[in-house]
């Protein structure tokens, strides 16, 4: 089948309007591959196969556009195109849009952002990629209120949307998010249908979702405190341990030290870690001198030589009682004191109603707006089993393991995606 063909096909699709996943997307899911009872194992499997991503060459011409927003104090917020080429090398600016907004913590040029441009780029879709506000990149920009204030979060991207739909034309597109960015994606679905639909969304698809962002955080803080070993390891270190993980020959076999290091892992590296860069940058950024301070400073030998022999020990004395008081306040840091420290009006949002993915999606639905498709894994350590079937169960697919995007980058997930946007 031509590229012209394909092309044709979808137009005819996306112009009838889509909603939830029809039958052939779902008979997908009986080749799903995973089979691990370890919600952590998955997850790190899944980083297995990502990685090796980052170190693909471009496929298609990808630029980075900064997006104008007033609500940023920058005025703009970058995001990523990547546009299609057809047989002549001519970019083809007619193809089908689809905006991808990325899970939490992530930058343009991680291996998840890479991932997903490739894979919708192959299916002949323009793709735009938006960083999550969780982000240092996204926190860069200049946002005006502490990360996890999800009203604020979730209106400067619906504004990044709006303003990238005129400057690049688009008429419609497809929303796809991916955990926090999918949570995103169904309050800028709703805020869009609130604004009168400023823009077209076809549809709106939910990858991994955290289904209520108060007890996703009181589970991560559970598990931040099971795993205070792993936090701040070294790069190199956490890099040992995945690379050991991913040369396992037969994951269904995982013993009990390989689960507790893809616990430790995911956790400290995926989630903790990524918060202590964050929140470092937002401290530093701000002036809020809440982040204890380290000296990590090495004094060059003509400095060295101005200082007297006692000079030195002082000078090597305080800067070790720095580091030693930040690598504490490292390890016992968590998502609690940081909503507690820096962003309590967050907190009363993400525990209120506007902090459950079932109230955006009925919110969206009272206003007109029913086009949604959700994929989680039962076993997603991000959620409460009470929460998973929370008022959504028609719009979604259950995978029984998983983890938290524990199939990214499998060959049955592209093949999941491409029956979801090309069939």
């Amino acid at each position: 089948m031509s590229k012209k063909t394909i092309a044709v096909i979808m137009t005819l699709i996306l112009n009838v309007g889509l909603a939830g996943w029809d039958q052939d997307v779902r008979n997908v899911v009986n080749q799903y591959p995973i089979k691990l009872d370890n919600t952590f194992s998955s997850t790190l499997l899944g980083l297995c196969y990502a990685y090796p991503r980052l170190l693909e060459g471009d496929r298609f011409p990808i630029k980075t556009i900064k997006v104008p927003t007033n609500m940023l104090d920058s005025r703009g917020l970058n995001i990523k195109v990547g546009l299609v080429r057809n047989k002549n090398g001519k970019i083809n600016r007619d193809a089908p849009y689809v905006f991808v907004i990325t899970g939490a913590f992530n930058n343009l040029n991680g291996a998840l952002p890479k991932s997903m441009m490739n894979a919708f780029l192959d299916m002949g879709y323009n793709t735009v990629v938006i960083p999550n506000p969780w982000g240092t990149e996204f926190i860069k920009s200049g946002t005006r209120k502490p990360v996890g204030t999800i009203l604020y979060e979730a209106e400067v991207i619906h504004d990044v949307i709006k303003n990238t739909a005129k400057l690049l034309l688009i008429d419609k597109f497809r929303l796809f998010g991916i955990s926090y960015g999918s949570f995103l994606a169904a309050m800028v679905s709703t805020f869009n249908a609130q604004d009168g639909s400023p823009y077209n969304i076809l549809d709106t698809t939910i990858i991994s979702p955290p289904v209520n962002m108060g007890h996703t955080l009181e589970n991560l803080d559970v598990l931040v405190s099971q795993t205070k070993k792993y936090h701040g390891a070294s790069v190199i270190q956490s890099a040992i341990n995945l690379f050991k993980f991913c040369q396992k020959t037969s994951p269904s076999v995982y013993r009990k030290k390989d689960q507790n290091t893809a616990k430790g892992l995911v956790v400290s590296v995926g989630f903790h870690g990524e918060l202590i860069n964050s929140v470092t940058l937002y401290d530093d950024l701000k002036h809020l001198n809440i982040v204890p301070k380290r000296n990590l400073k090495i004094l060059s030998s003509v400095e060295r030589q101005k200082l007297t022999h006692y000079e030195y020990y002082q000078y090597q004395r305080e800067r070790k009682k720095e580091v030693d008081i930040f690598d504490n306040w490292v390890k016992n840091y968590n998502f609690s004191k940081y909503f507690h420290d820096f962003a309590p009006e967050a907190k009363e949002q993400i525990t209120s109603d506007f902090g459950r993915l079932s109230y955006w999606i009925n919110q969206s639905k009272v206003l007109g707006y029913d086009k949604f498709r959700i994929l989680i894994a039962e076993d997603d350590f991000l959620n409460s089993q009470e929460d998973i079937y929370e008022g959504f169960e028609d719009d979604s697919i259950y995978l029984r393991f998983g983890g938290h995007y524990g199939f990214r980058d499998q060959s049955w997930y592209f093949n999941f995606l491409k029956e979801a946007y090309l069939n």
